[in-house]
């Protein structure tokens, strides 16, 4: 009487298992599938922000070739200049290197005492711990990791997609003579409690990293801030203003970023570039 019952279960345990390896290879391909459109962290990512554009949003990003997480930052910036994103009229994006990563062998070129004093004033006004790299700070108003794109993206389309309180139209025009730039500017009201950031920006270099915590890397930097000038006065609305080139840079090589910024909060209120 047992060989039959034996006979079936045996029949039935086999068409059970058929249907299970279908299933698990059907699983495996989908599988397979999927992961082959999910980016990778070196892979190409098109970043296209969805924004209102009448707003703006101008992102600072403390920054140093001596900093390991810093070309991860660099690559959000370049993903972020994407060709959909880079002409559009209020994103506007500024590389401050700072000084204090510099170490004996291992300097950043790009690096400026100054430019680590502007990010210490941030760190007060913005009730930091601490002064980081890589950071990002979005029109004065809010500070994060700059390493990753989709929280920077997220920050961003948060920040264009809010009307700020109050802002400053500015107009400007510049004229080159030789190893100098000529910035004429003109404001829609008088600066006030607020200053007048000049930040001439080169817009991409690549170092060789021979030494320091990236040596051996290929470091792309982007809108990297070269010059950075203030002009500040209660009754200034209009006026005109000189810069020295860097030497080795064309016209072609830079643009200008003007944008004020109040002298007590450090809150943004209008930008422009030329």
């Amino acid at each position: 009487m047992a060989a039959p019952y034996f006979k079936s279960m045996k029949k039935i345990s086999m068409k059970h298992l058929l249907m299970a390896l279908y299933s698990i290879s059907a699983a495996v391909l989908t599988l397979l599938l999927a992961l082959r459109f999910i980016p990778s962290d070196t892979a190409e990512r098109r970043v296209k922000l969805s924004v209102d554009a009448q707003n703006f949003a101008l992102i600072e990003l403390f920054t140093s070739v001596n900093c390991p997480g810093c070309p991860a930052a660099e690559k959000v910036v370049q993903q972020i200049r994407d060709p959909e994103n880079q002409d559009h009229p209020t994103l506007y994006i500024l590389a401050f290197h700072v000084d204090y990563r510099n170490h004996s062998g291992a300097k950043d070129p790009f690096s400026s005492e100054a430019f680590t004093q502007y990010q210490q004033y941030y760190s007060h006004a913005l009730r930091l711990r601490g002064l980081f790299t890589p950071q990002m700070v979005i029109n004065g108003l809010t500070s994060f990791e700059g390493n990753d794109l989709d929280i920077c993206r997220e920050r961003i389309e948060s920040v264009l997609n809010t009307k700020p309180r109050e802002t400053i139209d500015i107009r400007a025009a510049a004229t080159f003579l030789g190893d100098s730039v000529e910035i004429d500017y003109d404001l829609s009201r008088p600066l006030n409690n607020a200053r007048l950031n000049i930040a001439l920006v080169q817009k991409s270099a690549r170092m060789d990293m021979r030494s320091g915590e990236n040596a051996g890397l290929l470091f792309d930097c982007f809108n990297i801030v070269r010059s950075f000038e203030h002009i500040s006065g209660k009754d200034v609305r209009n006026g005109r203003h000189r810069i020295h080139l860097p030497r080795g840079l064309s016209p072609e090589d830079i643009e200008i970023v003007l944008y004020t910024q109040n002298s007590l909060t450090y809150s943004i209120s209008g930008a422009t570039r030329i």
